[in-house]
């Protein structure tokens, strides 16, 4: 069986931190394998115990501590107030490098229902009293220690005797088993971080997670970054509980938010599989100097990194969804780098300095259901290498320049796109200045309406955009025209209405 465990909880009162996790000392082995410890599991024909590990790492205002603390343990059947279940548990504990590990045994109190672990702390021999700083929010129970309850369940009829069950006498056995060894990785830790603050939880929450990777998932609260988040490695979910949850950058930070994939330039190591979802960035332009992090753009350091809300850098296999950026010194949101098989969905970003959406080096991506709004810039903005992309089911309104621009880019697919009231052009595809081995070419506008932009609804600008075709689509009330090309010809066009 595959060991179980809860998620990790940061609590808070005060400057104390504390960061938990719950290991349930019960694992099934078959015949023939040896434990990895003498508490993991029982000898045959013992009954189970009802003691559960509890490994912690406690800190103080973003550091780690160490020596003797006492801590205080116990358990009740409710998130605040409650009835207390169990003994209370004192000891004094040794902190090393901010981690510890201590049992804890509060009997047969484990019936199925939600219970929650109360932990007390204070330093050895500076208090009397017996006066501890309770730790807040109480932490939630959830799968370890139930798996002692399962031992003694009226419904569970596990025997002892299974234990010792040899592998040719199994049936049904899973595909990642029928090998007759069982080697399989603990599941992936969950982390919660609460109670609002600065950032630095988040990241240590991310770089506390094993090898396999995990999930960091952030309370409703606004939480204050001085610093980027930065996930640079694999299998990596970072999830809010929605709206309400919300990272803004401090004051005169000057950098991005958050950033996926190596901040070196350029990146060695393409990072994979990581998960953004369900929160909002504040980039809070207003109180920031510089476009790039740390200082004028290209000079040193950090600054060939802009002050996006959010930056991918060499990723592959990411998923960006139910995600809002506004007011981002750069853009809402850029990839760059070399990134491939991005699906970015159900996205929202307004009130960038520049553009709500920026894609570079990027091919075999999904971009659904965003809406991009009162950007300075353009809405969308493609080049260098965006190539064979799906773009579907967009609104831009309100650009301070055009709705989308576009050069090196090939075969890409638009559909189902408004595009409204784009100060200049609602579509504009060009070369990279006078390189003509770099155009937007070959690009498939399905389904779209363009109308009252300040130019034309689309804008060809090079001899070198060609291929590029508009079917199925209305260009209404467009000051310069419907579609605009340096010679006539270069579009092909099907049943397009212009009005």
């Amino acid at each position: 069986m595959k060991r179980k465990i809860s998620p990790i909880l940061f609590s808070s009162v005060g400057s104390m931190i504390v960061l938990g996790i719950l290991i349930a000392v019960l694992r099934a082995n078959a015949q023939g394998e040896t434990p990895k410890s003498a508490s993991s599991v029982q000898s045959a024909g013992t009954q189970l115990g009802t003691a559960f590990t509890y490994q912690g790492q406690l800190g103080r205002k973003g550091s780690v501590v160490n020596g003797p603390f006492d801590f205080q343990f116990q358990l009740y059947d409710a998130l605040e107030s409650g009835v207390q279940l169990g003994p209370t548990i004192t000891r004094v504990i040794t902190v090393t490098n901010g981690l510890f590990t201590t049992d804890l045994d509060f009997g047969p109190v484990f019936t199925g229902t939600v219970l929650y672990l109360q932990v007390g702390v204070t330093e050895t021999c500076t208090q009397t009293n017996n006066t501890y700083t309770m730790l807040k929010p109480r932490q939630q129970i959830l799968s370890a220690p139930y798996a002692l309850y399962s031992t003694t369940s009226a419904t569970a009829t596990l025997a002892i005797s299974s234990l010792q069950t040899p592998w040719d006498g199994l049936t049904n056995v899973p595909a990642g088993f029928a090998d007759k060894v069982d080697n399989d990785t603990l599941a992936s830790l969950a982390l919660t971080i609460k109670g609002g603050g600065d950032c630095r939880p988040i990241q240590q929450a991310i770089d506390a997670l094993p090898s396999t990777g995990g999930q960091v998932i952030i309370s409703a609260d606004t939480y204050t970054c001085t610093t980027p988040i930065v996930i640079d490695r694999d299998n990596v979910t970072l999830r809010g509980q929605g709206p309400a949850t919300m990272l803004r950058l401090a004051d005169g930070a000057n950098a991005p938010v958050l950033v996926l994939g190596q901040i070196s330039t350029p990146p060695t190591i393409t990072r994979n599989n990581i998960q953004i979802s369900d929160l909002v960035i504040d980039g809070n332009r207003v109180n920031q100097t510089f476009e790039c992090w740390g200082g004028n753009c290209g000079t040193g350091g950090m600054t060939d990194i802009r002050n996006n809300g959010i930056t991918l850098r060499r990723v592959n296999d990411v998923l960006i969804e139910r995600i809002t950026v506004f007011g981002a010194r750069s853009g809402g949101l850029v990839t760059e780098k070399g990134c491939r098989r991005l699906t970015i969905r159900s996205f929202t970003s307004f009130d960038n300095h520049f553009d709500g959406l920026a894609a570079y080096e990027t091919e075999d991506s999904v971009f659904s259901d965003i809406y991009l709004y009162d950007n300075l810039a353009a809405g969308f903005s493609f080049d260098i290498r965006f190539n064979n992309n799906l773009i579907s089911n967009v609104v831009i309104t309100n650009s301070g320049s055009v709705g989308i621009f576009m050069r090196d880019s090939r075969d890409n697919v638009f559909y189902g796109l408004e595009i409204r009231n784009s100060t200049q052009h609602g579509v504009f595809l060009a070369q990279v200045d006078s390189d003509t081995t770099k155009p937007a070419y070959g690009n498939s506008f399905v389904a779209v309406v363009i109308s009252n932009s300040g130019g034309a609804g689309l804008r060809v600008n090079d001899l070198s955009c060609q291929n590029n075709m508009v079917s199925a689509s209305q260009l209404v009330g467009n000051s310069s025209g419907c579609i605009s090309e340096v010679t006539p010809g270069l579009v092909i066009s099907g049943t397009v209405i212009c009005r």
